[in-house]
């Protein structure tokens, strides 16, 4: 069962959520303003002190719900995907709505790359687009075998997942080319992927409640593992999102209602969070990796059967303390 404590982890909670579950959190690059899509076909933002001051900044509703949100690089504006393949570009200031790019069906996956000034976006359509901007049509496009759910970036470093569990490597210095392509040793289809910091691997995780560690390199191989994470006694609850902080470890959220800090190196937790009333749908450090914000709604890994009003759609900040990501000494866990 989920906590009855409405903020078991005392945590700071955003004012002003979205009516509906959230689909994305994404930390401006620059500053600390944190950007939530939703379901409900809005983007927010807030500005975000580590003292506890926050304020909603801005807020905006588009014509469709919305699957995914990125930052541009200079935290002056949202792109948006949906679920009828549109790509928007949301202006902060003017709050003007301008259409950037196309797929054939829907699309999840995007990231913006600022050392290219490209947007990559990957589509249900089998295609992974890079948008010029300045173009109406995609200045790049490498077809995939299947629909893409999932892509990270951490220049020269691009990650893509797709629903055959494939995952697509890419080194963006010859961005039209895959580098390599590795079978996903989870049974399940990918849910998120985050490349590491120090761009040696990727991690993917899945509704399975496991999480696979991957690295890049032939001569690493060795050092891959997977292992079970967001499980209570038998049941396994889907990891819903990843994301990597500063120092190279990382946090996981899922349909447990629980966030966990980890260190790939030693192949431990380093904590646990309290459970939520429900499921946690997304998660995210901000740039410096001082805070994390986290997202509780239904995330529908129960599909319609599972749903209810009953799970409070709620936003959180959580100020990281440094023993929940420094990583441990090698051989210790």
């Amino acid at each position: 069962m989920f906590a009855n404590n409405q903020n078991p982890n005392n945590d700071l909670e955003l004012p002003q959520p979205p009516s509906d579950s959230v689909s994305s959190l994404k930390w401006a690059p620059t500053t600390n303003l944190l950007a939530a899509s939703s379901w409900d076909k809005s983007v927010r933002v807030w500005q975000v002190a580590l003292t506890g001051q926050c304020e909603l900044k801005f807020g905006h509703e588009l014509a469709s719900p919305i699957v995914a949100a990125a930052w541009n690089g200079e935290s002056s504006a949202l792109f948006t995907t949906h679920g009828d393949g549109k790509v928007n570009m949301v202006d902060l200031a003017t709050k003007n709505v301008q259409q950037v790019g196309a797929h054939q069906s829907g699309l999840q996956a995007l990231a913006y790359i600022p050392e290219l000034k490209l947007l990559a976006t990957g589509g249900w359509d089998k295609q992974l687009h890079y948008w010029d901007l300045r173009q109406p049509k995609p200045a790049l496009s490498v077809a995939h075998k299947a629909p893409i759910f999932s892509l990270d970036c951490r220049h020269p470093l691009l990650v893509t997942s797709d629903a055959d569990s494939t995952v697509a490597v890419f080194n963006l210095n010859t961005p039209q080319q895959v580098f390599k392509q590795k079978a996903s040793p989870l049974k399940l289809p990918t849910r998120r992927i985050g490349a590491m910091v120090d761009k040696s691997g990727f991690v993917i995780c899945a509704a399975e409640g496991r999480c696979a560690v991957q690295f890049i390199d032939d001569a690493q191989q060795s050092r891959n593992f997977s292992y079970r994470c967001h499980r209570v006694d038998t049941t396994t609850y889907a990891v819903n999102d990843i994301s990597f902080h500063p120092l190279g470890t990382f946090v996981t959220c899922g349909s447990d209602g629980v966030y966990n800090f980890w260190d790939y190196n030693s192949k431990s937790r380093l904590k646990p969070s309290q459970r939520m009333p429900g499921p946690l749908s997304a998660i995210g450090f901000n740039g410096d990796g001082t805070m994390a914000a986290y997202a509780q709604g239904y995330d529908w890994h129960q599909g319609v059967q599972g749903a209810s009003s009953a799970v409070a759609v709620k936003v959180f900040v959580h100020k990281v303390d440094a023993k929940e990501v420094t990583p441990r000494p090698p051989g210790r866990k």
